[in-house]
């Protein structure tokens, strides 16, 4: 029998997201919901800026992974960075 040989593969790993119950969601911290819509509003003034992740994230000095992420919902920006997109994208 032939001997087999392997590579090294390297790969990274995501955390999945849980699954929330409606009586889940009316317990969660307004802070949370509203997080989420301010996300939600700048994923949408990118879209209509016609701006790529990638754009976005040089203009305000992020890695794109990460401001990608943060579209997704996967992970959070600090606070000097959510101030540049507030500016970029005119919210108060």
């Amino acid at each position: 029998m032939e001997k087999m040989q392997y590579k090294p593969v390297y790969q990274t790993w995501k955390m999945v997201r849980p699954v929330y119950s409606a009586g889940d969601q009316e317990k969660m911290d307004h802070s949370d919901l509203a997080e989420g819509k301010l996300r939600h509003h700048f994923q949408q003034q990118r879209i209509g800026k016609r701006l790529s992740i990638a754009e976005l994230a040089e203009a305000i000095s992020c890695d794109t992974e990460t401001l990608a992420a943060y579209e997704r919902g996967d992970d959070l920006l600090n606070a000097d960075m959510i101030k540049k997109l507030k500016r970029i994208f005119g919210v108060p």
